[in-house]
């Protein structure tokens, strides 16, 4: 009997691993990489830190021969046969320079100054000042990746945690188009479907507050609270840290404050914690 159990056993794990591995109808990066390059204007600049972008980006220039007339940038110069030479400083002002001549873009990239939000990438620029851009092409894509989010469709975790980033991004860009009286009912749309999500109400809470829009209140507390039993398995530590510090700060001089930020602490409890800013004495790995 032991034997049978054990041979069971056996010819289950490349079952469970084949469904978890198998990638057959995975476009995840394939949908990415064709949406964010059609995106760009001619000729276009794009600086990425992320592995996965660069390698999916690249193959989708060299092998597909899609948008060859946008020079790709890693910012570590670890997988793109273009270099950006120094260190951050002396690679921030070559960028900046070169905007003069062409439309330069990051994906993320802390030390590059960024005028204008595109969504899924930045424009760089000095001008002190962040606009919010409409990127109609983009659109269709964002819904579809909500859609398939909202639908567990995504079992591989890091397409999981992409598309979390992804959508918290998102929410922010569109939260800013939002305020700048500028977007289109797609737009509106768009915010409504990704702001029902986990990360998507964490970006659109997060960027609500930091506008210092909290006469919303109630609103912003109906988004996150939605979620309060049914956090995502596959939020990470800091997202759930996130979100309960962001009903701590919906919550001013209420007990239930002091017991949201405990909560956010415990989520992720090191110097990382959004909570160490407060000096709390419950926060002792700050």
């Amino acid at each position: 009997r032991d034997d049978l159990v054990t041979g069971v056993q056996t010819c289950a794990l490349p079952i469970s691993n084949y469904r978890i591995n198998d990638r057959r109808y995975d476009h995840l990066a394939q949908d990415y990489a064709i949406n964010l390059l059609m995106a760009l204007p001619e000729n276009a600049v794009l600086v990425t830190d992320a592995d996965a972008s660069v390698g999916t980006l690249g193959y989708m220039q060299r092998v597909q021969k899609l948008r060859t007339d946008i020079t790709l940038y890693e910012a570590d110069n670890a997988f793109s046969e273009h270099k950006l030479y120094g260190e951050d400083a002396l690679k921030r002002i070559y960028l900046l320079d070169l905007t003069d001549k062409r439309p330069v873009y990051g994906i993320e990239i802390h030390w590059l100054p960024t005028t204008t939000e595109h969504g899924l990438f930045q424009e760089a620029g000095n001008s002190g000042r962040i606009g919010y851009a409409s990127t109609p092409v983009l659109l269709p894509f964002i819904n579809d990746i909500t859609r398939r989010y909202q639908s567990n469709e995504y079992k591989n975790r890091f397409n999981r945690g992409f598309v979390h980033q992804t959508l918290i991004g998102v929410g922010q860009y569109l939260v800013g188009r939002m305020q700048s009286g500028s977007a289109t009912p797609d737009e509106v749309a768009t915010l409504l479907s990704v702001q029902r999500t986990f990360p998507g109400a964490l970006g659109v809470v997060s960027a609500m507050l930091n506008r210092g829009l909290s006469e919303h209140r109630e609103l912003l507390l109906e988004l996150l609270l939605a979620h309060g039993d049914k956090i995502p398995e596959s939020a990470t530590p800091a997202e759930i840290a996130q979100y309960y510090y962001l009903l701590a700060a919906l919550h001013p001089g209420d007990s239930r404050a002091t017991e949201y930020l405990r909560l956010s602490y415990e989520a992720m409890p090191d110097s990382r914690s959004p909570v160490c800013q407060l000096e709390m004495g419950f926060a002792t790995g700050c």
